[in-house]
């Protein structure tokens, strides 16, 4: 998937690197990815991101990710230029405005709002603080400039196993989860359900440091000439697909340090 038009080519503070990938199930079918990305960096040093996974049983789920995470992101850089900063308020009105928003696309096209179903995942950071509003599955993991986790967000889980949950549902704003983890986060990884086996280690869905230690060394080169493309290349190459045939979105994000030349 190529990048979201909002999203900007480079952060004045936060080093972006980030992609959406079809999975090989989709790609046998003949059918397109349903994962969505999207972030901007807005005054203050800032960063707004969304990830967004569509339901593989519902029709249009990849529209319904692309209509959340474009809507969110949309919604809460405009709610933090008013100066709005209450972070659990903002995290569920981006929740809000993405479902009406998908409400209003299943009124238009006549058909079920079930139909664009696809799960959320909701992050502003800060040199500060890291702020996540997720709905189903995926996962966000910040760490600080020593290398110890900040926090993560693991999968949420409907009543029965291996339900996801959908921002489509009739209670997934008010059943969401919300996080604040405060600190100086130095990195962070977003991603759908698709990177899960490679990121979470069993049985308690901890954060692999294996995966994220050169992950997170990689983020602070994203201003290097080609860090896109080798990016990209590599949620591509056999060290990923031969994991899994799902559907995969990564964003990875580094804030750069105060007084840190810019290339």
């Amino acid at each position: 998937m190529p990048p979201a038009p909002w999203a900007p080519t480079q952060s004045p503070s936060w080093r972006v690197l980030a992609d959406s990938v079809c999975g090989a199930a989709h790609a046998r079918e003949g059918r397109a990815g349903q994962d969505a990305h999207g972030w901007r960096a807005v005054p203050d040093q800032l960063l707004v991101a969304a990830v967004a996974d569509g339901a593989g049983c519902a029709e249009s789920g990849g529209r319904g990710a692309e209509l959340a995470c474009r809507t969110a992101v949309e919604r809460t850089c405009a709610r933090l230029a008013t100066g709005e900063t209450q972070s659990s308020e903002l995290l569920r009105a981006a929740l809000g405005s993405a479902r009406a928003a998908i409400a209003d696309a299943a009124t238009e096209c006549g058909r079920p709002i079930d139909e664009f179903a696809t799960t959320l995942i909701v992050v502003v950071a800060s040199p500060r603080a890291v702020n996540v509003a997720q709905i189903g599955d995926g996962c966000v993991v910040a760490a600080d400039r020593s290398g110890g986790f900040l926090g993560a967000s693991l999968p949420q889980r409907g009543e029965y196993a291996n339900e996801t949950c959908f921002l489509t549902s009739l209670h997934a704003i008010e059943e969401a989860t919300l996080e604040t983890w405060g600190g100086a986060p130095q990195c962070l990884a977003m991603m759908s359900d698709g990177l899960q086996r490679l990121a979470l280690a069993l049985p308690d869905s901890r954060p692999h440091r294996p995966f994220f230690d050169p992950l997170f060394q990689f983020a602070t080169k994203a201003d290097d000439p080609g860090a896109q493309e080798q990016f990209a290349q590599w949620l591509r190459s056999p060290k990923v697909s031969d994991r899994t045939d799902d559907d995969v979105t990564l964003l990875v994000a580094s804030l750069r340090c105060e007084g840190e030349p810019r290339v």
